[in-house]
């Protein structure tokens, strides 16, 4: 009958979603594995349900607190006082579920643009150091060829000099940057 009412590739999606969900599944523990080198990236408020759920065999919680919430380094947790439907859904603005995540979610918003700050400063000063080091690597190349010509040399040495330069002093590189006369470098 369950088949009448739905198409088999519901059916099938659902069970597939049922297996990876299932505890001890190695496709939910290769998710766990590839998203802990990601979570210091992210404020992480691990939440979980304090009510049993109403099931066809029982009340039981569907996600069990270790489960949830487990305890790491540099995370939040806590309870919310609902089963796991209603984790989400608030009858007001004073339930202590909806308090504690609106909480959480003020302090992530006022931390945000001093943490983009640190974040965009620190991944500027790793691009700034690789292009530096292309850079040099490049004088280094043309300064060891003995296949070029000395003008062309100093043309791509002068060239090298520009992008350091204004690396240094906080700009741009140009993307076609030129030497002092209207001649192009070299790629």
């Amino acid at each position: 009958m369950t088949a009448l009412a739905f198409p088999k590739a519901v059916l099938q999606t659902e069970s597939n979603l049922v297996k990876a969900l299932e505890e001890d599944s190695e496709m939910l523990q290769n998710i766990t594995d590839q998203f802990v080198p990601l979570m210091r990236n992210f404020r992480i408020f691990f939440l979980w349900e304090q009510r049993r759920t109403d099931l066809i065999h029982g009340r039981d919680y569907v996600v069990e607190e270790w489960s949830a919430a487990p305890i790491l380094p540099d995370t939040e947790r806590c309870g919310i006082a609902a089963d796991h439907r209603g984790m989400c859904r608030f009858q007001s603005n004073t339930d202590q579920g909806f308090r504690t995540v609106v909480g959480a979610l003020s302090r992530y918003c006022k931390a945000a643009p001093s943490e983009i700050r640190v974040r965009y400063d620190r991944n500027a000063a790793v691009l700034d150091a690789r292009r530096r080091e292309e850079a040099m690597e490049l004088v280094r190349a043309v300064q060891g060829s003995t296949l070029i010509g000395n003008n062309l040399k100093q043309t791509t040495e002068r060239w090298v000099v520009e992008i350091l330069s204004a690396l240094e002093s906080g700009q741009r590189c140009p993307d076609d940057a030129t030497t002092s006369g209207d001649q192009k470098a070299p790629v």
